[in-house]
C-alpha cells in the first residue's frame, strides 16, 4: 500500500513525457506572395515557437459587500511568434521580406511605398504547428492556425564580440485556431 504513495507507482500509467524540442511549423505559401524562396527547407529554420493561450474573464457581482465571480468570455491571444534561425543563403530574410511587401511595399519607388491591392486572401495562410512523440511520429494532435498573416519581423541584432547565429523573431497574427488530427 505504501508503495502506491511513491512517485513511480503514482505516475506509471502516465507515459511519455511531451518534449519542448518535438515540434515544427509548416507554412504554407500565401497565393499573392511572388518568393521563389518558399521551399519545403524553411520549416525547418524554426527554432522557437509556442502554443497559444486562452482566458477566460471574470464577471464581479457584488451583493451587500459580498463578491461573486463568474466565468465570462475567451479571450485568445490571436498572435504567434515564432523564431526563425538564418543562414548565409539569406532565404529568411528574402521570404520574410517577399511577404511583408506582398501587403505594404515600403521600397517600390514607382508607388511612393504603400499598401498594394491585394486581398487578405493573397497574403493569409493556413500556418500548422505539428508536433512529435519521440519516437518521431505525429502527435494525435496538431494547431492550425487560421488566416495568419506575417505582422512583425523584429530586427535582428549582429555584434562583432558575438559568437552566434543571425536568427528574426517573427510574430504571426491569427483569426482562430483548431485542434486538430494530425
Amino acid at each position: 500500500m505504501a508503495e502506491n504513495l511513491h512517485i513511480v507507482g503514482r505516475s506509471s500509467h502516465l507515459g511519455v513525457i511531451q518534449k519542448t524540442y518535438n515540434w515544427q511549423v509548416r507554412i504554407p505559401k500565401p497565393r499573392g506572395v511572388q518568393s521563389p524562396e518558399w521551399e519545403e527547407d524553411l520549416l525547418l529554420r524554426a527554432r522557437s515557437a509556442s502554443i497559444p493561450g486562452s482566458t477566460i474573464t471574470t464577471i464581479e457581482s457584488m451583493f451587500m459587500g459580498m463578491k461573486q465571480h463568474f466565468a465570462g468570455n475567451a479571450e485568445l491571444e490571436h498572435t504567434l511568434t515564432v523564431e526563425f534561425e538564418e543562414f548565409e543563403d539569406q532565404k529568411m530574410l528574402k521570404f520574410l521580406n517577399d511577404w511583408i511587401r506582398t501587403i505594404f511595399d515600403t521600397q517600390n519607388d514607382t508607388l511612393g511605398g504603400g499598401g498594394n491591392y491585394v486581398t487578405k486572401a493573397d497574403y493569409c495562410v493556413d500556418l500548422e504547428l505539428i508536433l512529435f512523440a519521440s519516437n518521431k511520429e505525429k502527435l494525435e494532435r496538431k494547431i492550425t492556425f487560421h488566416n495568419c498573416w506575417l505582422q512583425a519581423v523584429a530586427a535582428a541584432d549582429l555584434a562583432y564580440g558575438d559568437a552566434a547565429s543571425v536568427k528574426y523573431s517573427t510574430t504571426f497574427q491569427w483569426d482562430y485556431y483548431t485542434i486538430d488530427r494530425a
